[in-house]
């Protein structure tokens, strides 16, 4: 097919007016999905203000939170995501599943298990003889050079397939 350079600057020009016109509507988007996420996280940052408490912390209105925060966001799923560093794993871990225990209505038997049994994990596609992928992370490392050592499990989430 051969395009002349006038076929080519009208689709440009085209092009252009379209994505100028879509740039207020998208801006509005990414504006109120911010707003929506903040609230949710300026409301789980008051009920847990003191540090000292982090990353043990799950807050249980969530689910209500997350599904209000969808709504205004257009977020298919939401997650609560605390920053965990290699020496709070463990901890972490047993703060998690004590919490889902607690809860059974919202978390049923087996939530947060993979494969390798309950832990925080992490994927590596190369291990083709494991069905999900996942194996047990309590590194933080990553494949690329960083300095910086930490993990990031959702113990929260709420969104279609995931529970309440």
């Amino acid at each position: 097919v051969v395009v002349d350079e006038a076929e080519d600057s009208q689709f440009e020009n085209a092009y252009a007016d379209l994505v100028l016109q879509l740039l207020p509507a998208t801006n509005i988007g990414l504006m109120k999905t911010a707003a929506a996420v903040m609230n949710g996280v300026i409301v789980i940052g008051d009920v847990y203000s003191n540090s000292t408490q982090w990353p043990n912390v799950a807050y249980y209105n969530f689910p209500n939170i997350a599904i209000l925060t969808s709504r205004l966001s257009s977020a298919v799923a939401i997650g609560f995501t605390p920053i965990v560093y290699p020496e709070q794993v463990q901890s972490f871990e047993n703060f998690a599943y004590d919490h889902y225990s607690q809860y059974p209505d919202l978390y049923p038997p087996g939530t947060a298990e993979a494969s390798f049994g309950r832990g925080i994990h992490n994927y590596d596609f190369t291990l083709t003889s494991v069905p999900d992928f996942k194996y047990h992370d309590t590194t933080g490392d990553v494949p690329w050079s960083s300095p910086h050592r930490f993990l990031t499990p959702s113990i929260q989430i709420n969104g279609p397939g995931f529970s309440r």
